[in-house]
Order: structure tokens, then sequence, then C-alpha cells
């Protein structure tokens, strides 16, 4: 597994996209079909991102999510690692980079 990248906070649209990193995520079913977990390394700084989705249309009493996907196909990803970046407002977890993941279908 690649090191973790120091980089600054914030979205960076030159910053190296890693493809080894993207396709090592995975997401699978949560709390009975309810959301999606997705984890997996950051494809920009390679710090471990973990979270859970609720799924479009399933209802869910989950509390704890920390974020929400328009659609069960593609959803919209962001850094929630923990590790050390420059300038990250307090509070505020991942190196502040956003992509897409795209579902295959089952």
């Amino acid at each position: 597994m690649m090191p973790h990248i120091a980089s600054a906070w914030g979205q960076d649209p030159s910053a190296p996209f890693h493809d080894e990193l993207y396709l090592a995520f995975t997401v699978k079913e949560g709390h009975g079909g309810k959301t999606w977990v997705v984890e997996g390394p950051c494809p920009y700084c390679a710090g471990e991102v973990k979270f859970e989705i609720e799924r479009e249309g399933v209802p869910s009493d989950t509390s704890d999510l920390v974020a929400q996907s328009e659609s069960s196909e593609v959803l919209m990803i962001e850094c929630t690692c923990s590790a050390a970046h420059s300038g990250r407002p307090a509070g505020v977890p991942g190196c502040g980079q956003m992509w897409t993941l795209e579902l295959e279908a089952s």
C-alpha cells in the first residue's frame, strides 16, 4: 500500500489521482441493505476512508451517516481520512479532495 501523501488541505484539480488506490475501494451493503459501507484508500492522499451512505429509496433509522447520495449507482466521495493535512480547518476530516465512485450492477 502507498504511504500517506501529506498534501495541503483543499480541492486541487492538478493533484495526482492514483488509479490503483481508487480500484482498491470496496462498497458493501450495511444495516440490512439500507446503507452502503464505503471503504478504501483516498486516491489522492492514500489516507484511509470509511463511512456509510444511505441508499436512495430505502428508509433508514441510522443516525450516524456521514454522507447522503442522490443516486444508488454513482456515489460522490469525499476524503475523510484522519491523517495530517496542512491548512485543514479544525474539526474537518480528510484532505479536501472529492471524486465519484461507480457501483457495478449486481
